[in-house]
């Protein structure tokens, strides 16, 4: 799996806490702190499609045309994993990563 661009991640994050699919066209309103134009917004959508992170799974009315709707093919969690696979790391590599996530998740316990 190819790791995504900020851009791609900004996008991403949107559809990973949205409750449902979203059409391209609402992105630009539901993406805070975005760093991109409205026309870039669909071939960031065609992209991450191609990566195989962003599936289409519908349609929805919007005034008197239909547009499709888009949502994650697999969760920020197993987007990340499968980053983390790519890296080939041994099994010390991996102790330490899953200790600092425990030590990241006690911090976020106590907040």
């Amino acid at each position: 799996m190819e790791q995504l661009s900020k851009s791609e991640k900004q996008i991403m994050d949107t559809f990973w806490n949205s409750p449902q699919p979203l059409p391209a066209s609402d992105l630009l309103s539901a993406c805070v702190g975005r760093t991109w134009k409205a026309r870039s917004v669909f071939p960031l959508v065609k992209k991450l499609i191609e990566k195989g992170v962003l599936a289409e799974v519908g349609c929805v009315r919007r005034g008197k045309t239909y547009a499709r709707t888009f949502q994650p093919a697999f969760s920020r969690v197993e987007y990340w994993a499968e980053i983390i696979k790519q890296e080939d790391m041994d099994g010390d590599q991996l102790s330490e990563l899953t200790d600092l996530l425990a030590q990241h998740k006690r911090s976020l316990d106590l907040a």
